[in-house]
């Protein structure tokens, strides 16, 4: 019996890191598509500097192009009622950021916003991972959530 409790629990702890390496994506409807983080790495990739004390570079995928695999309006398609969207990122821990959808979008902002999988010098630090939103232009890194796990579409209107 104490061999199959272990087994048990051995099990579900090592279903435990697979669970939390990958992103949930919930557009402003509630419809939710998962990403896992095979899938992100295999997306396309920019560099970008953190803002603040930590001045590592991050790699990651603009958050734009995640984004689009919910089908907001990006680009020229991005306005009117799309502009009352907001992104809410949440971390793991209870932090939450938020970001107009024209943030995300890369004909509207000069800096980028990337979903970072990794440092442009190894993986992300176990206080970073399994996701770290990095906001470029911001001044200070208040924004730049550690411990990413769900982006959420909100409409204000």
């Amino acid at each position: 019996m104490r061999a199959a409790l272990l087994a048990g629990w051995l099990l579900a702890a090592a279903a435990l890191p697979a669970a939390a390496q990958q992103l949930t994506l919930q557009a402003a409807d509630g419809r939710e598509v998962v990403v896992t983080a095979a899938e992100l790495a295999a997306m396309p990739h920019q560099q970008l500097r953190a803002p603040g004390r930590d001045p590592a570079f991050y790699e990651g995928v603009p958050l734009g192009l995640l984004l689009a695999r919910l089908g907001v309006p990006q680009g020229e398609a991005l306005r009117g009622r799309a502009l009352a969207l907001a992104v809410v990122v949440r971390a793991a821990d209870g932090y939450a950021a938020v970001l107009a959808l024209a943030e995300a979008d890369a004909v509207t902002r000069d800096a980028p916003v990337i979903l970072a999988d990794r440092r442009a010098d190894g993986p992300l630090a176990a206080e970073e991972a399994p996701f770290r939103l990095i906001v470029g232009g911001d001044r200070r890194p208040a924004r730049s959530a550690r411990q990413v796990v769900r982006i959420e579409l909100r409409d204000l209107r």
